[in-house]
């Protein structure tokens, strides 16, 4: 993915935004689905306000590096959704993000 977007031309800023875009988008579809598991999961959620509101990638001095979406309109303690969204992204792409909530 990230080979193809340079051959496009684009710099590094915009490569990483295009995947960090894309992470969001992914993360609102993770929501999505578990807005419709049964039971649903858990805790003080405003699913009709729960959204991705922020993606970040970070890179430890070690030199390796991981991805995080916020979810805004949820308790930050929600583990079933941070689980649900964690392993919704991971079988579909995304291993390893980290899931934060927050009101």
């Amino acid at each position: 993915m990230v080979i193809g977007l340079a051959i496009w031309g684009m710099d590094n800023s915009e490569i990483l935004k295009s995947i960090l875009l894309k992470l969001q988008e992914r993360a609102n579809e993770a929501i999505n689905t578990a807005s419709q598991l049964q039971p649903l999961p858990i805790g003080a959620i405003d699913w009709g306000n729960l959204r991705c509101s922020q993606t970040s990638a970070v890179v430890t001095e070690s030199g390796k590096w991981s991805c995080a979406v916020t979810l805004e309109s949820a308790a930050p303690e929600c583990a079933e959704l941070h689980k649900a969204v964690k392993d919704w992204l991971a079988a579909n792409g995304w291993p390893g993000v980290t899931v934060v909530t927050e009101w």
